[in-house]
């Protein structure tokens, strides 16, 4: 169901639209059809503990850009047919993400800056989505096979963030390729809904539903797993204690990880952007230290603020991704991925370059 923006007003959006400069041309909303019976009702879940703890990380998002020209047709079929029907499987992103009150006496989702998710009745906002247009052209975005000898691309130069920016969810319409129409689509959620894989698992969703509309065959059976109390259950000791389980805390110690602690960072050489970050939440500052287990503090002073930060693709093939991952997965020990491989290689080769 395409309900009118003025109907509902959402914090997760879908937009089609494109690259610098970017005129928007519609703006409408989506809501799943199971939204729209009488027995429908809203429920609230709580998200896991690692949803909460990425919170302030960037948006999750990727850009699919489609060389030539797009028909009216299958425009109309990507976004008035098969967008509508996906929601149905993701009903959990179509309207509010939120904190959580905060009563210790409820249980551990109740905590500081737990989040969760309202969603399920017929007020649900649902899922927002801007058509817009672009007379840049293609090239400005990503460059073309002989161009980046099939290797890397430095996109330093090159602003995506604002296509990211104008909605959550995001998916680009009618762009100028080299010289023809093309089609870019662009997927942006919080990252305390989705991951990468997460994000991708949506897209396969959106692109097999579409394809029945094309093929006219039945629409697929899309089963995503919501289930955000899995992480939580897995969780040694008692979730719910009001003090920190100290022979858990040694027992995670040696892990490889860090453990700064903002609310222990500020101070005249906290950043001013980190400043409100670091302050103690008023629920919290009655507490001894004790019994917040405070972490190190984060040294600001070693970081370089104004350093000039480069953003490379590189591009691998798929044979050769496969020969990374077969070399990799002879050596683990372990099950890996292919997504561990690659990234295993690329920062291995990145701490090379440091040392």
């Amino acid at each position: 169901m395409v309900v009118p923006l003025h109907q509902a007003s959402s914090f997760y959006s879908i937009s089609l639209s494109q690259t610098m400069p970017i005129t928007v041309r519609n703006r409408l909303r989506v809501r799943p059809s199971s939204h729209t019976g009488e027995s429908t009702q809203p429920k609230t879940i709580p998200l896991s503990i690692l949803d909460a703890a990425v919170l302030n990380y960037s948006t999750s998002g990727c850009i699919w850009v489609y060389l030539g020209s797009q028909t009216e047709e299958s425009v109309h079929r990507l976004v008035g047919l098969s967008l509508p029907k996906t929601p149905d499987a993701y009903p959990q992103w179509t309207d509010h993400l939120c904190f959580a009150s905060y009563d210790l006496n409820i249980g551990h989702t109740h905590r500081q800056g737990r989040l969760e998710l309202e969603f399920g009745g017929q007020e649900d906002q649902g899922v927002e989505v801007i058509l817009a247009k672009t007379d840049c052209l293609t090239e400005a975005m990503i460059p073309s096979n002989e161009s980046r000898n099939g290797r890397f691309w430095d996109a330093t130069e090159v602003d995506y963030q604002n296509i990211l920016d104008m909605s959550t969810l995001f998916a680009p319409d009618k762009l100028k390729p080299f010289p023809t129409d093309g089609l870019a689509i662009a997927i942006g959620l919080p990252h305390p809904l989705a991951d990468a894989q997460i994000l991708l698992h949506f897209a396969h969703s959106w692109a097999a539903t579409n394809l029945t509309f094309s093929s006219s065959g039945p629409l697929p059976t899309l089963t995503p797993v919501f289930n955000p109390s899995l992480l939580d259950n897995a969780a040694a000791g008692d979730k719910d204690a009001f003090t920190p389980n100290h022979s858990i805390l040694e027992k995670v110690a040696p892990l490889p990880l860090h453990r700064y602690d903002h609310w222990a960072s500020g101070g005249p050489s906290c950043p001013e952007y980190a400043l409100p970050a670091a302050k103690i939440p008023y629920e919290l500052s009655r507490l001894s230290e004790k019994e917040t287990a405070r972490g190190p503090r984060i040294a600001w002073e070693s970081w370089d603020l104004a350093a000039k930060v480069a953003h490379v693709n590189f591009f691998f093939a798929g044979e050769e991704a496969h020969a990374i991952y077969e070399r990799a997965a002879g050596k683990a020990g372990v099950r890996i991925s292919h997504l561990d491989a690659l990234p295993a290689l690329t920062w291995g080769g990145v701490d090379s370059c440091e040392e």
